[in-house]
């Protein structure tokens, strides 16, 4: 929480000290001003005093709030910085490549707003998560051996000196690149799970699944930009309204719930197509079985592929899906559910994560077959 407070707290400092003045933007003065309060240690009450309603101001959503709310307020806060960088194409995207564990690396000269972005991401990666090295701020002496990580991973690169600058023009070439401050995301030519060779084959793979993520971005992109202000999104004139003018509750609503509602139908029949296995153990202590869980991956395909279809329905529907469809106005089969002929390589490369086997394992017994 200090990270979004300090931000506010110095907004509304520069509000009021800078921007208040006529025709006023330059800094300078009140920079100069605090360093020379900051220096005279005899000054230390002065500059206490000066800064102590705006620090009450910044710190106000965070005082005396218990944990979960202020969790709840910072990961809002995290979100809201993620999605005025990104529009929804780009952050789509981003989303999807997460998913399926490739290595990602933001970059931004505010490290702020590394943080926050991708603290954003994180949350919405929900109930899945990420499983894999994340290192929101990486100095240049540590970043240049990160990158050639051999595993998935998320880092934060400050573009504040030469050598954070230069590791950036020579990434590798099985790394997404999210550039914060321009909101841009350049998706790596190599996918982690699809490694590239000589053979024609695996290239082809490649570039496939390459195509089928960009044609899955753009589509749930789509349905974020439509949720968010569909007068906006599907009017192309140049004298119509931007997404700036769209209130930021209302973008970061879309998103949310959006890619939850994604994720859930993603998710949806596992625990269909898992099987509980407890074997009884010839230790001393009878009552203890060792417990494995089968997971049947071809009726797993079948079901996503009716979904897709509008051909399966199950009995008794989660209720987190049935949530998300409800707050979300939409439903998310068969508008978010994949068929498998366009994005068989994208369901393929997700049931290969990490991620989607820490999610089958957390699963209760009771919510499968078992014996």
């Amino acid at each position: 929480s200090v990270i979004p407070a300090m931000r506010k707290a110095l907004v509304k400092l520069y509000e009021e000290k800078v921007v208040s003045k006529p025709n006023n933007r330059d800094c300078t003065s009140l920079v100069e001003a605090l360093g020379k309060l900051g220096a005279e240690g005899d000054n230390s009450v002065t500059l206490k005093t000066m800064l102590e309603p705006y620090i009450k101001i910044g710190s106000s959503p965070w005082i005396d709030k218990p944990l979960a709310h202020q969790m709840a307020a910072f990961e809002r806060s995290c979100l809201d910085v993620l999605v005025e960088s990104l529009s929804p194409v780009p952050l789509s995207l981003l989303l999807i490549t997460a998913l399926l564990e490739q290595k990602i690396v933001f970059v931004s000269n505010r490290r702020s707003s590394l943080v926050s972005t991708i603290a954003g991401l994180r949350s919405l990666l929900r109930p899945l998560g990420w499983s894999h090295l994340i290192v929101p701020t990486a100095p240049s002496s540590l970043a240049s051996d990160l990158v050639q990580y051999p595993a998935p991973f998320i880092l934060g690169i400050p573009l504040d000196s030469t050598e954070s600058k230069n590791i950036i023009k020579t990434l590798p070439d099985d790394i997404t690149l999210v550039d914060v401050d321009v909101g841009r995301v350049i998706l790596t030519k190599n996918f982690s799970h699809h490694s590239t060779g000589d053979s024609d084959g695996e290239k082809a793979t490649t570039l496939a699944l390459r195509s089928q993520v960009l044609h899955l971005a753009e589509s749930l992109g789509n349905v974020i930009g439509g949720y968010q202000s569909d007068s906006v999104w599907r009017c192309d004139s140049p004298l119509s309204d931007s997404f700036a003018g769209v209130n930021i509750s209302r973008k970061v609503e879309a998103v949310q719930k959006i890619a939850r509602a994604f994720i859930l139908e993603l998710t949806a029949g596992i625990n269909t197509c898992c099987y509980w296995i407890e074997e009884e153990s010839n230790a001393a202590d009878e009552n203890r079985a060792e417990q494995n869980i089968l997971f049947d991956e071809d009726r797993f395909l079948h079901l996503k592929q009716l979904r897709s279809e509008r051909a399966y329905c199950t009995l008794f529907e989660s209720d987190d899906l049935a949530r998300a469809n409800h707050q979300s106005s939409l439903e998310a089969r068969p508008i978010l559910a994949l068929d498998l002929n366009d994005f068989d390589l994208v369901m393929d490369t997700f049931l290969r994560g990490q991620s989607m086997s820490s999610f089958i394992s957390s699963q209760r017994k009771e919510t499968m077959p078992y014996w």
